[in-house]
């Protein structure tokens, strides 16, 4: 079973939009619902990829402190400084 999350988040809003759009623009509302569609999909899949962009480069600034051991200088110089 689905979540309700999904059907009244996605599902539904997505509907109702075909559904005006088909009443009211025709078969170019068809067309139109699809290609929001698309952009919605590519903006999701866009900022997920930002988000988990974000989350490597925090993981891999808090492996940096950890190793020099928070030391300024160490951290631009290299731990061997």
């Amino acid at each position: 079973m689905r979540s309700p999350v999904f059907l009244w988040f996605l599902i539904l809003p997505s509907a109702l939009m075909l559904i005006g759009k088909l009443a009211i623009e025709g078969l170019d509302g068809l067309i139109f619902f699809i290609e929001a569609l698309i952009s919605t999909v590519s903006n999701t899949i866009s900022y997920l990829r930002i988000m988990a962009l974000s989350l490597v480069h925090g993981v891999m600034s808090q492996m940096i402190i950890n190793t020099t051991g928070g030391n300024p200088i160490a951290i631009f110089y290299g731990p061997g400084f």
